[in-house]
């Protein structure tokens, strides 16, 4: 069953969704450039402002949101049951940077382009984008987040629930990424989750730290246990997956002022 979508988005997305869909697979990478600049000089204040006016505001389909590894396959089942198709290509931020993942080339294929988004960017980009099934798409979700890259769902025309993008982002390449975990600059909206620390648990191995995408956890040597910046945390659950003591576990914040895909959650 699709998901419902009971917010409508602005009057302009439904003008200009043709335009968007063109534009996206052709510049989307040029886009990134862009961003990278606007990091370095562009106070987080005003994107605060902005970003919902660009992107909308997430109400039951997510429009650029990091979520974890459970969610992200919720996802995918349900797009599944509704039969929508889905590509895999290249991730545009490689181009953006002229860099490639340092795990390998099978970490450089990572964009899931499902539905409207994915005819487009397979039209403009053929030798790029291949049409994979759901079943394949699971086990390249598992993959890459047991590899320690962040999953992030996008859908740049709130309310269209027939199209989306899964990246699935190396922290060192990707340009959100990269520019939040150098700069602050934050262009996604962060996991509907939090971290708890069952600190009894934790063993010292400090695995958890090297695996964070955005330097949120660090070594307290005054009670020799972990320390969690929440501030920066962005929810993703890499730690608790390379935690081998059940010493992290995610928790639903319910003090978010809004809603994301609640047909997925827990």
């Amino acid at each position: 069953m699709r998901p419902k979508n009971k917010h409508q988005p602005p009057e302009m997305w439904h003008k200009h969704v043709k335009i968007v869909d063109w534009i996206a697979p052709k510049l989307e990478f040029i886009l990134l450039k862009f961003m990278l600049i606007l990091a370095k000089y562009l106070p987080q204040i005003v994107i605060d402002k902005v970003m919902p006016l660009i992107l909308g505001k997430p109400t039951k389909f997510p429009v650029h949101q990091v979520f974890p590894y459970e969610n992200t396959l919720k996802f995918l089942d349900a797009l599944e049951k509704i039969d929508i198709p889905i590509w895999i290509g290249t991730c545009i931020c490689r181009r953006a940077r002229n860099m490639y993942c340092e795990k390998g080339e099978g970490y450089n294929v990572t964009d899931m382009v499902i539905g409207d988004y994915g005819v487009q960017y397979s039209k403009y980009h053929p030798d790029a984008f291949q049409r994979i099934t759901y079943p394949q798409a699971k086990k390249y979700i598992k993959k890459f987040y047991e590899a320690g890259l962040v999953q992030t769902i996008f859908n740049e025309c709130p309310g269209r629930d027939t199209q989306a993008i899964i990246c699935n982002c190396d922290r060192d390449v990707c340009v959100p990424m990269y520019c939040y975990r150098k700069t602050g600059f934050q262009s996604f909206y962060k996991s509907p989750y939090k971290i708890i620390q069952i600190a009894e648990n934790c063993q010292g191995c400090k695995e958890c730290i090297s695996v964070c995408p955005v330097g949120a956890r660090s070594w307290n040597d005054t009670i020799s246990t972990i320390k969690i910046d929440h501030d920066k945390c962005i929810g993703c659950g890499l730690c608790r997956n390379t935690c081998k003591n059940d010493a992290i576990q995610l928790k639903r914040d319910k003090n978010q002022n809004f809603v994301v895909i609640e047909e997925y959650q827990d």
